[in-house]
């Protein structure tokens, strides 16, 4: 069952976000809630952490982030130096291979400004990250 708008952004404000920047979370809330297609909390966030971030939309729109979901499925993902790299496993004498694994939980942000809503180390534009297996 999905929480309400209002639940949800309540939760989110209960909750601290020290050290985190706007990717951090929209991760835990698109995990928890799901995705509604607005930038609901990434607006949240903006109003409370860094109210002068006027163009906060268009600059994830300019990456693909039209929604919460968005951000994370077209414009940011986590950076390649957190992943479980992929590792081989014998499974009754076939050599399979693990896909390499996304941090979770994501490590604290600690690269970026109190009231920014850049990201910090932990995240890399999609263009910029192409995994090789």
């Amino acid at each position: 069952m999905q929480a309400s708008a209002g639940t949800a952004v309540g939760s989110v404000g209960r909750q601290r976000y020290n050290g985190q920047v706007t990717a951090d979370p929209i991760v835990a809330q698109a995990e928890r809630i799901g995705c509604d297609t607005t930038l609901r909390f990434a607006g949240w966030f903006r109003d409370r952490r860094a109210p002068r971030a006027v163009a906060l939309e268009r600059r994830l729109g300019d990456v693909g982030g039209f929604c919460d979901c968005g951000i994370l499925w077209n414009g940011w993902c986590s950076h390649p130096r957190l992943w479980t790299p992929a590792r081989e496993v014998e499974d009754d004498g076939i050599l399979l291979q693990d896909e390499p694994q996304p941090p979770h939980p994501l490590p604290a942000c600690a690269t970026v400004r109190l009231g920014s809503t850049r990201p910090c180390s932990n995240w890399i534009r999609r263009t910029q990250f192409i995994m090789r297996w």
